[in-house]
């Protein structure tokens, strides 16, 4: 049986994606890190036994389930419609601005990136494709520059 360590300290972070506050990141449909932990490890054990860690000590594991699992929230300003790319402002995330787009469309996802220390603590998990850490500033990232948050619209 794969274990994973869920750290106190982290757990505000972990959350945001299984919660229904208002804080922008995407969604899982479970309620809990432990119960997608246990899908995850569950359907896909070889993917969590053959994980190797990158050059910065974190293990990736991407896994697509053949369900949807939660929405994603980061997507493509290509993907916007024109009224939804008119609604693009900056908003704090973590330190960080990031562009956010009000939508009332949802981006559901079967996809999951899970991100381990090397002796399986959870760094972070969240519905929907690997995307790269934000930039430092004055540092700019085409992948950050290129995607917007969703706030769905109320």
């Amino acid at each position: 049986m794969i274990s994973f360590i869920l750290p106190l300290d982290g757990m505000t972070h972990l959350m945001r994606h299984f919660s229904d506050s208002a804080e922008l990141g995407s969604r899982f449909y479970l309620k809990s890190p432990a119960s997608l932990l246990a899908l995850a490890a569950t359907c896909f054990p070889d993917k969590f036994i053959d994980a190797v860690a990158d050059n910065d000590g974190r293990k990736r594991i991407s896994v697509t389930f053949d369900h949807e699992i939660g929405t994603c929230n980061v997507v493509p300003l290509s993907s916007l419609t024109e009224q939804e790319k008119a609604s693009v402002f900056y908003e704090d995330r973590d330190g960080y601005k990031v562009k956010v787009a009000f939508s009332d469309r949802t981006f559901p996802t079967s996809e999951c990136q899970i991100i381990l220390a090397q002796d399986n603590t959870v760094i972070t998990l969240f519905p929907g494709p690997l995307a790269p850490p934000f930039p430092t500033p004055g540092e700019s990232s085409d992948y950050w520059d290129n995607h917007v948050f969703i706030r769905q619209k109320e």
